[in-house]
């Protein structure tokens, strides 16, 4: 299987709650280490996580780190997975990592109720992005530019509506990815080689 040489090794987390959907978190992580990427599972607890689409008799998701324990450091890339419920928890715990990813220019993806963690983090203003459609006038209220779109890329932002979006989704969030660490090779020439002998 070919990789892109500009994912592998990242380290990108994927952000989940109670209620989240399994299916689309599968497919988004499964496109994503397709491409070499090394994904970790966030949760705002260390519990097992049950998701809202998993049959009676399956096993909760275990994630591998809390919110609180979560480094924006050790990420290249995080992606905010929607579920219905903590959402004021989740802000409360996510806030510095977010803060701190958007603050170094990572990529940030979002995909259905993920946005509202954005707004509730402060990180909408001025920007224009999608989600479900019942976070359309939270958005508004934020003082982000909601659009009805599969996907939206607004810089380092990539938000999609549902999971019927995701296809569009990965694609996009790959191709941020790629063009973000393109960007932090540029200053450190020879890195990509001596990170591709290390993986």
């Amino acid at each position: 299987m070919h990789m892109d040489p500009l994912l592998i090794g990242q380290h990108i987390a994927l952000f989940v709650d109670d209620g989240f959907e399994s299916a689309l978190l599968g497919r988004v992580n499964n496109a994503l280490e397709a491409e070499g990427a090394i994904t970790k599972i966030l949760s705002p607890w260390r519990r097992a996580v049950p998701a809202a689409d998993a049959p009676p008799d399956s096993e909760p998701l275990k994630p591998d780190l809390s919110s609180g324990e979560a480094d924006a450091r050790v990420f290249d890339a995080v992606i905010l997975l929607g579920s219905q419920s903590g959402a004021d928890h989740n802000q409360m715990v996510l806030a510095d990592f977010l803060v701190d990813m958007q603050a170094d220019g990572k990529p940030i993806g979002s995909i259905s109720q993920g946005a509202r963690l954005l707004v509730g983090c402060g990180l909408v203003s001025g920007r224009t992005l999608t989600s479900a459609g019942a976070l359309a006038d939270c958005i508004r209220a934020g003082g982000g530019n909601w659009v009805d779109q599969a996907v939206v890329v607004d810089r380092n932002l990539v938000t999609s509506r549902t999971a019927e979006d995701v296809d569009a989704f990965n694609e996009q969030v790959i191709a941020v990815t790629r063009a973000h660490r393109n960007e932090l090779l540029k200053s450190t020439p020879g890195a990509l080689a001596v990170g591709l002998a290390a993986s």
